[in-house]
């Protein structure tokens, strides 16, 4: 499927307020940064992509991590950040990772995000309704529509280094500003429900977090109502039409006569 990502809005206020200047899940279609990892470096590597991020081992710098809401990626991102930074720690450098997930507290990702020794603050939890994504199939529509109200309410984690923090700070300030340009993101459609039906002529099923979309069941044939010559009324499939209808028409009139 198509993976969405943060808004501009978001990504301004990230390089702005706490020098993020990378992306750890992105792709040339969808990155804001410059530099990213994304999943098929062979491809991407013109594009600005470092490689898969499960291979990248930075000791500094600040990252934007959304991965894709998959429920054994989520946790292997957890985990790959959490190693970076116990290493980052014991070398004394200056890393940080805003991780930007779904907020399925049930999930042995939010657990070890939850459970990290590195996490700074309070986690910001931004209801679905109040902030959107960049569609990750923006290229697919008008660009009108790049936004997209999110699927589920979305849990950010501030992970940082001791250093880290002390050179990017996560204050409550930050954490306002971040919310309210999630919110710039949202979209023209209300409901994930109105998204689908306006570009899949059906809404999609989901019956928990981590399901596969099922679409839902197709309507029945279209029906019209067509009347003869003799205005009785002829319910009939739209594609009764032709000159075998024509021939039935005929018939019946002069029957009728």
């Amino acid at each position: 499927g198509y993976q969405a990502a943060l808004g501009e809005s978001a990504f301004d206020v990230l390089k702005k307020r706490l020098g993020v200047g990378c992306e750890a899940f992105a792709s040339p279609l969808n990155c804001r940064y410059g530099r990213f990892c994304s999943a098929f470096p062979d491809v991407d590597g013109a594009f600005g992509s470092l490689g898969s991020f499960f291979e990248f081992k930075p000791q500094r710098g600040s990252f934007e991590m959304n991965p894709p809401f998959v429920p054994e990626t989520l946790l292997k991102a957890a985990e790959h950040a959490e190693t970076l930074l116990d290493a980052a720690e014991e070398a004394g450098g200056r890393l940080s990772f805003v991780v930007v997930v779904p907020a399925w507290r049930d999930t042995q990702m939010w657990t070890a995000l939850e459970g990290s020794k590195h996490v700074r603050g309070d986690i910001l939890v931004v209801p679905a309704a109040e902030h959107g994504f960049c569609d990750g199939a923006q290229h697919c529509r008008p660009p009108a529509e790049r936004h997209r109200v999110s699927s589920y309410d979305t849990g950010v984690f501030f992970l940082q280094t001791t250093n880290g923090a002390r050179r990017w700070p996560v204050t409550d300030e930050v954490r306002a500003e971040l919310k309210a340009a999630m919110k710039d993101a949202v979209g023209s459609a209300k409901s994930v429900k109105e998204l689908e039906t306006r570009y899949r002529g059906k809404p999609e099923i989901r019956d928990r977090p981590g399901d596969r979309p099922v679409l839902a069941p197709p309507r029945e044939k279209l029906r019209i109502e067509r009347r003869d010559d003799t205005g009785d009324g002829d319910e009939r499939a739209a594609d009764d039409g032709g000159e075998g209808g024509e021939k039935k028409r005929r018939r019946r009139r002069r029957k009728h006569d």
